[in-house]
C-alpha cells in the first residue's frame, strides 16, 4: 500500500495516473428498432450479420434465419422451459459465429419478467405484486439483469445487441407546452416505473419505423377549416426509419455513431451509414 509522505500527495494505488487512457475503442452498437404492426421489423434484423434470435414471440418463425426455441421463461435455472436469460448464457458460453443477438421482441419479454417476479419474490401473489408499485419496483431490478447479460455479449463476445418492439400511441406531457400523442414503444412506462426510459437510456441507437404519410389539406364544407388527409407513399421508401426525435415519435443516435434523420427501412442502408459514420 502507498503511503504519503510530506512531500508526497497520497494516492490511489488502483487507479493512478498510469490508469488514464485515451478512449476511442467503440464496441458494437446496442440499437432498439421499434414500429407499427407488420412494418419489417423482424425481416430488417434478420438481414444482420451472422445474427440469432432470441423470440419470446413467433414473428421469427417464417424466417430461414438462426433461431432458439420459443422462449416461454425468463430464467431456466427457475423454470425448466426455454427462457430468455437461459439463451444469453447459452450464446455467452457455447462456441459459436454469430455477431449480432436479437430480441424479438422486448415487450414480449417483459411479462416474462414480470411473471418471474410474482413467482420469486412475491410467492405467485399477483395482489402482493400489484400492491403500492411493489412489484413494479422488483420489475426495473430484473430488467437490470437482461440489460446487463446483453451488454456482456456486447464486451465479452463481441456482438451486436439489437431489440425489437411494438410501437403504441400515449399521450406525451410537454413541460413547456401543450400535451400532445407521440409514438412509443410498448415498454412499460409510468411515472415511477418505466422500463421503456430504462432501455431507450441504455441503448446506443433508438430507431422508429413507420409508413412515410404526407397530409394533403381537404376542403372542407364553406366556413369551416381544412382537414388533413394522410396520404400513404407506395413503392420505393415507402417504409421509413427516424433516427432523429420528433414530436410524433421518440429516437436518438448517441455520439460515436452516424445516421440520416430518416432513411428507408432497409438493413444494408443502415449498416453502411453505421460503418461510415464510426
Amino acid at each position: 500500500m502507498t503511503t504519503a509522505t510530506k512531500d508526497q500527495p497520497k494516492t490511489n494505488g488502483r487507479f493512478g495516473l498510469s490508469s488514464i487512457t485515451q478512449g476511442g475503442v467503440q464496441l458494437p452498437p446496442r440499437t432498439l428498432l421499434y414500429g407499427t404492426d407488420g412494418i419489417g421489423k423482424t425481416t430488417f434484423w434478420s438481414e444482420a450479420e451472422d445474427a440469432i434470435f432470441v423470440p419470446t414471440e413467433d414473428g421469427a418463425t417464417r424466417l430461414d434465419v438462426p433461431q432458439f426455441p420459443l422462449c416461454t421463461a425468463w430464467d431456466d435455472e427457475t423454470y425448466n422451459q426455454p427462457s430468455v436469460l437461459g439463451a444469453l448464457r447459452t450464446l455467452f458460453a457455447g462456441d459459436h459465429k454469430y455477431k449480432t443477438v436479437v430480441l424479438d421482441s422486448a415487450d414480449w419479454a417483459q411479462p416474462l419478467a414480470a411473471a418471474h417476479v410474482v413467482a420469486t419474490e412475491f410467492n405467485n401473489d399477483q395482489a402482493q405484486y400489484d400492491a403500492y408499485g411493489r412489484g413494479y419496483k422488483s420489475l426495473m431490478r430484473t430488467w437490470t439483469v437482461l440489460l446487463s447479460a446483453l451488454d456482456h455479449l456486447r464486451k465479452h463476445r463481441g456482438m451486436a445487441v439489437a431489440l425489437i418492439a411494438h410501437a403504441v400511441v400515449r399521450p406525451f406531457h410537454n413541460p413547456i407546452g401543450d400535451d400532445y400523442d407521440r409514438y412509443e414503444s410498448n415498454l412499460i412506462s409510468t411515472q415511477n416505473t418505466s422500463l421503456w426510459a430504462k432501455t431507450k437510456e441504455w441503448c446506443d441507437i433508438v430507431l422508429f419505423a413507420n409508413y412515410a404519410v404526407t397530409v394533403k389539406d381537404a376542403d372542407g364544407p364553406a366556413g369551416q377549416a381544412k382537414k388533413g388527409k394522410g396520404v400513404m407513399h407506395k413503392g420505393d421508401g415507402s417504409r421509413m426509419c427516424y433516427a432523429s426525435p420528433a414530436a410524433a415519435w421518440d429516437a436518438k443516435v448517441r455520439a460515436g455513431w452516424s445516421l440520416p434523420e430518416k432513411f428507408p427501412l432497409d438493413y444494408a442502408t443502415f449498416q453502411k451509414h453505421i460503418r461510415e459514420g464510426a
